[in-house]
């Protein structure tokens, strides 16, 4: 509800569609460099403006790891099963 009162949408209005983000970020937003640069005008702005009070940022970030993530899940389990056996021979050597 609050995002809609920001976005000055009618509480019985529909919120557009997480579907059509996703097309736009992909589609328009090829460059992450440019996605990085929007991010970083749009905090200055705020700062200038005295709308950021804080030091501190929480940005919910779960698509930009996600997609920028440079290891499979193979990689992962064999990085974790290396990091595994490391431990194990730490304890036992046979």
């Amino acid at each position: 509800m609050s995002f809609k009162y920001f976005l000055e949408i009618a509480p019985e209005e529909d919120v557009i569609n997480s579907s059509s983000l996703t097309k736009f970020r992909k589609l328009r937003l090829k460059d992450m460099d440019l996605s990085n640069l929007l991010i970083n005008k749009t905090v200055s702005i705020a700062l200038e403006k005295d709308i950021i009070k804080s030091k501190s940022i929480i940005v919910e970030a779960t698509h930009t790891h996600s997609r920028s993530n440079p290891y499979t899940a193979l990689e992962v389990l064999k990085e974790r099963s290396k990091l595994l056996r490391k431990v194990i021979y730490q304890i036992n050597e046979e």
